[in-house]
């Protein structure tokens, strides 16, 4: 049982490292527009993650998202891009599936917690 509830601690504090980062970086980031123009391999495997390029100050960069697919996706596509003030160099693609993976962690922990505690233990 320990275990259990170990085990959900760990999915519910990496959940929320997620959501919090994400949370942080994109509370302060000015948003602009950018398009999908290439899915990249990742790590010489058979993953994909999509590149994206913006213009921002008057300059055209690219940024790569975090999220990987097993299959590209369609070039073309409009995204948002997220790029902290503080730091022009860096940027992130706002992938909603980066929030949904991110609260799954946390709702998965706080079920297996829930689940891991005998009935016997609550006092009702």
């Amino acid at each position: 049982m320990m275990m259990l509830i170990f085990a959900g601690l760990l999915f519910i504090a990496v959940g929320g490292y997620g959501l919090f980062g994400q949370w942080h970086f994109f509370k302060r980031a000015i948003m602009v527009r950018g398009t999908i123009v290439r899915w990249a391999l990742s790590g010489g495997k058979a993953l994909w993650t999509p590149v994206a390029e913006f213009e921002f100050d008057g300059q055209r960069r690219r940024v790569s998202g975090t999220l990987l697919s097993h299959r590209p996706g369609k070039t073309g596509s409009l995204v948002w891009v997220g790029v902290n003030p503080d730091n022009m160099q860096e940027a992130r693609i706002k992938q909603n599936g980066e929030t949904i993976l991110y609260a799954a962690a946390v709702l998965s922990g706080a079920l297996i917690i829930l689940f891991s505690i005998p009935l016997s233990a609550i006092e009702l």
